[in-house]
């Protein structure tokens, strides 16, 4: 009974898969050689053409845009189509490394599961919130592929019982480099992981990695170094970047208005209630409003002394409301399709409808029929994916106490990538939650699926 029940679900699970491809290649033919209208993919595409960059934004992908603007009118292919194509097979290989170093522990040469392994592959890529930003001019695609590697990478260092070798560390933190160059938040989620793999990799070996460490501190000083060497702050208009400028628009933010009476003079004498109301409405206008303007009055150090007063009153006049806005935007990230299937029917408020909006620039209708199939089967994929995984357990060759350490440590390391991209969004997005920084988390949740698909099929024998 169990066998037909898991193979009956199985087969529904590739019939949802298959269904997502065709409507998600459906999808990238339309859109190929267009550019949704993000606020971040015109700053990139200015600072291209300048490589002049703030300290919001790596260096690196407006370099690459800028050279894929001057090969664009060589071989006359939209610029957008080619960096597409790139970001497209940059993620396709670090989907594949992923689930050939941490997903499929010991079968991965296995003829049947290789065969398989691009239908799981471009399930994961073909999800739609992951997919749209495969297809825009935004450096978390290129970032986020980079850091999916680096996470293999650590996840299969901690799980070796030999020593890893330098030159592997090395790969790690090269990783890191890249794609902190890339996408500024790298710097912090992809550092946490090395150092978190680090640690538990000393733990099991019970001794202290000189070498090691002495790399991953070396790495800090690279990017450090870099970021000061290539980036402008200031130079696109925004508010300083500081702990202050976070913690305003996460803590303070939309409570301009309501909290005006209690706002010193530096605040109160320059804005006025209606223009606190006008703050109030977008978070964007901290950034682009508020916080430039406060700056360059009060410069840096005179600003951020206000911005700390204003995040001190807030905590204390409104801290139950601080804390539930904070948890609850850290819950919308836990897992971002269904998020942005609830939202798109209403519930939250959120960035959702707009990028959705983007999505359905070019492709209104095959857009919509898209996006509802793909969520709704998204949402049956993992009530599926629980029934199968209560059904299998561990099939007998994986009882190895090696086996089931190796599972433990892999789950521990992506809950803990997972934990910080949350985290690290929450705390700087500021009340508005935005699934195109949740790549990670989303790509994260497809291979919990393949995994638990996997395990299914050797425990029944269904390949």
């Amino acid at each position: 009974m169990k066998n037909r029940l898991a193979e009956i679900l199985q087969i529904t699970i590739y019939i949802w898969m298959g269904i997502q491809l065709l409507l998600g290649a459906c999808w990238v033919v339309c859109n190929l050689g267009k550019m949704p209208i993000f606020h971040e993919s015109w700053e990139i595409l200015a600072m291209s053409e300048t490589l002049c960059v703030d300290e919001y934004t790596g260096f690196l992908y407006p370099v690459m845009v800028h050279i894929f603007m001057i090969i664009s009118q060589k071989i006359k292919v939209p610029a957008v189509t080619i960096l597409y194509l790139l970001q497209l097979i940059v993620a396709y290989f670090a989907y594949e490394c992923f689930l050939q170093k941490v997903v499929f522990i010991r079968n991965w040469k296995k003829d049947a599961l290789r065969k398989r392994t691009p239908i799981f592959v471009l399930f994961a890529l073909s999800i739609p919130p992951v997919l749209q930003v495969h297809m825009s001019v935004l450096s978390y695609s290129l970032a986020s592929s980079l850091y999916i590697v680096l996470l293999a990478k650590v996840i299969s260092a901690c799980r070796e019982e030999r020593t890893v070798k330098g030159k592997e560390i090395i790969s790690m933190c090269l990783l890191w480099i890249l794609s902190a160059q890339i996408c500024v938040d790298y710097a912090w989620i992809g550092g946490i992981s090395v150092v978190a793999g680090l640690v538990m990799y000393m733990s099991t070996h019970r001794r202290f990695c000189f070498k090691s460490v002495l790399i991953v501190i070396m790495s800090v000083v690279c990017i450090s170094g870099l970021n000061a060497a290539s980036q402008t702050p200031g130079s696109m208009g925004k508010i300083q970047k500081s702990t202050e400028s976070i913690l305003l628009s996460r803590v303070v933010w939309p409570k301009f208005a309501q909290l005006c009476n209690f706002w010193d003079g530096e605040v109160t004498g320059r804005w006025t209630n209606a223009e606190l109301m006008n703050i109030s409405t977008y978070p964007e206008k901290v950034i682009y409003e508020f916080g430039p303007q406060m700056d360059k009055q009060l410069g840096y150090e005179g600003a951020n002394q206000v911005y700390r007063d204003m995040i001190q009153k807030t905590l204390t006049i409104d801290t139950k409301y601080v804390a539930t806005a904070i948890l609850k935007d850290g819950g919308a990230y836990i897992c971002p399709p269904l998020t942005m299937h609830l939202q798109l029917h209403g519930v939250g408020s959120s960035y959702t409808g707009w990028n959705y909006g983007r999505m359905k620039d070019y492709s209104p209708l095959l857009t919509e029929i898209y996006v509802e199939i793909s969520l709704t089967g998204w949402m049956y994929l993992m009530v599926v994916s629980v029934v199968l995984y209560i059904l299998s357990a561990f099939p007998k060759e994986w009882k190895a106490k090696e086996v089931r350490e190796a599972v433990r440590k892999s789950m521990v390391i992506c809950l803990i990538a997972g934990l910080t991209t949350n985290v690290y969004y929450v705390i700087t997005n500021g009340h508005m939650q935005d699934y195109k920084k949740m790549l990670v988390i989303s790509v994260l949740w497809a291979f919990a699926m393949i995994a638990v698909l996997n395990q299914t099929e050797e425990r029944y024998h269904l390949r």
